[in-house]
């Protein structure tokens, strides 16, 4: 753990894995699909995602780092991330406010057949109205999973609001409403992230626009039970709109490369 780096740049499709005893990098590349926008580690460190700037992503094995080709609809990956057991990867898109998910192992029958590989649209974060007339969904920008995977936090694009759900992966992916959470007036979040060693529960981060760092420790003593509940402080009950998801709007796996 530790002895691979990988950097890479939306301005280059080719993705260097440095030794970093050595100090030496090999390159990765691949003709299909621009630079590179992001890259994440699995926590196993079995898997990378790379995203690049247009349709294409990948998905590789680090044993001997061979990729799965993916693409999406239209636009681009705009944020991903890994359930601690590395089973999962949650991403959305530039274009669409659903979540979808990729599986492997133990929560791998979400895929329709192993011939068709789909990624599953998850849950639908389309916008909505609150009872006090604000609006929160939309397209997303961040996604965030907490250490211990039973916190997903969503940041939109277009909304001041921070969308948290409970998850639970030990008998497939299931993912339910927790709360939402809210700034001061006249400010958004500009970052969010989940702290590693959280014990009491999971401790939202967030990097609000005008400087600000908040954290917002949800703590329990037991798995949450995954039925709708409210949490206290400046957050909401969260209702999402499920919209229908037709089969034009799935993720395929077209070739290896």
């Amino acid at each position: 753990m530790g002895d691979l780096l990988i950097s890479a740049s939306p301005c280059d499709n080719t993705m260097y894995v440095w030794d970093v005893a050595l100090e030496v990098p090999v390159p990765l590349r691949r003709v299909l699909g621009r630079g590179i926008s992001f890259v994440t580690y699995s926590p196993n460190s079995l898997k990378v995602f790379a995203a690049t700037t247009n349709i294409v992503f990948r998905v590789w094995e680090t044993m001997k780092w061979n990729p799965d080709l993916w693409s999406v609809a239209s636009g681009h990956v705009v944020s991903a991330c890994w359930s601690p057991c590395g089973s999962v990867l949650l991403f959305a898109t530039s274009t669409e406010s659903i979540v979808y998910a990729l599986t492997w192992g133990h929560v791998s029958s979400v895929f329709s057949s192993e011939e068709k590989r789909a990624a599953i649209p998850a849950i639908d974060v389309c916008a909505i109205e609150l009872e006090g007339g604000e609006r929160v969904g939309g397209e997303i920008c961040s996604l965030v999973w907490d250490s211990k995977g039973r916190h997903l936090a969503i940041m939109f694009k277009q909304c001041n609001i921070i969308a948290v759900f409970y998850t639970n992966i030990s008998t497939g992916l299931h993912i339910s409403p927790c709360c939402f959470v809210k700034g001061m007036p006249e400010e958004s979040p500009a970052y969010i992230c989940f702290q590693d060693s959280f014990e009491e529960g999971a401790n939202l981060t967030i990097g609000w626009s005008n400087g600000r760092i908040q954290y917002f420790p949800i703590v329990y003593t037991e798995l949450p039970t995954y039925v709708r509940k409210t949490v206290q402080g400046n957050s909401f009950n969260l209702s999402p709109a499920i919209a229908n998801i037709t089969e034009s709007s799935r993720f395929m796996s077209y070739t290896s490369n």
